[in-house]
């Protein structure tokens, strides 16, 4: 049997056996009423704290619901937006005070991002520069005026536009990259890198309509595209020659179907799709050759042949 190591006396004498609390504190309910010690008012206190979570929770179902509606409601509104070529008025707070500066090389100008900027320029008012890096020493007057097509707004609605900036400089592997800056915080955020990233967060912000405004079905095609045909022709690709011909077949089925890469109307996939295939050398099947002769007369995808 276990024995004390030691003991020791009490520092004070006890009389008598203590209560030790049962909680830290009492408070009243914050729905009314007083603490009771008695067990029928602790009773009635536990009752009316049921009722109030019942109630909260009854509360929330009807506000997730609210806003599970709201959401379907506004895919509604891009849709039909969409389908009938309108462009709708931004959300407040949402432009007025937004820089989208792309770093781009020469080598590989981003002109899939040029053509969406030209579309948000249809939508939206912007203002547009063009910078050169210092790790350059000179740029072509076509690169140099690349956003010159780019429809501005006057100076003195500058304040109210989004700024499109380009910097020419030398970037790693020649992989375009985009930074949003906020106009008076001068912040940040995180960079998106690759103009099939750089497209995708266009569109989702302000081209829904070529992207995830086109519904459910048809943006996860957009998806799909653009995470097979896409990569395998885009530059720098490590993709096999085989792949590549299984790309442009792939595109070539797709548009027998339909004018567009996704249903009859231009996507984020054609914009990118077109400013790799219309630069290219490689073998084009007959679908393919018109849907890029029909985007070649469109004055807005003119510069991504640049």
């Amino acid at each position: 049997m276990a024995t004390p190591m030691y003991k020791v006396s009490p520092v004070a004498p006890i009389d008598g056996q203590i209560d030790l609390p049962t909680c830290m504190y009492r408070m009243a309910p914050l729905q009314g009423g007083s603490v009771d010690s008695s067990a029928s008012a602790s009773q009635g206190s536990t009752s009316a704290q049921l009722s109030s979570t019942e109630s909260f929770a009854s509360l929330e179902q009807r506000q997730l619901a609210t806003i599970a509606d709201l959401k379907d409601i506004q895919r509604e509104v891009l849709s039909l937006a969409s389908r009938l070529n309108i462009a709708l008025p931004p959300m407040p707070g949402t432009t007025s005070d937004q820089q989208i500066v792309v770093h781009a090389s020469p080598n590989q100008p981003p002109t899939a991002v040029i053509v969406l900027f030209r579309l948000l320029a249809q939508q939206l008012p912007v203002t547009t520069a063009v910078y050169l890096h210092s790790s350059l020493k000179s740029l072509s007057p076509a690169l140099a005026g690349i956003l010159s097509t780019v429809h501005v707004v006057p100076e003195a609605k500058a304040s109210q536009a989004i700024r499109l900036v380009i910097v020419w400089r030398e970037v790693s592997g020649d992989e375009p990259y985009m930074v949003v800056r906020s106009h008076s915080s001068g912040s940040a955020q995180c960079s998106v890198r690759g103009q099939q990233n750089i497209g995708r967060y266009l569109c989702r912000a302000y081209l829904s309509g070529l992207y995830e405004g086109r519904g459910a079905v048809e943006s996860l095609e957009i998806d799909n595209i653009l995470s097979s045909i896409y990569l395998n022709l885009q530059p720098g690709s490590q993709a096999s020659s085989k792949e590549q011909v299984a790309a442009l077949k792939q595109a070539n089925v797709l548009l027998g179907r339909n004018n567009f890469l996704v249903g009859d109307r231009l996507s984020v996939a054609d914009v990118l799709l077109y400013s790799l295939i219309s630069v290219s050398s490689a073998a084009l099947g007959n679908n393919v050759k018109a849907w890029v002769k029909r985007l070649a007369a469109d004055s807005v995808m003119s510069c991504a042949a640049v």
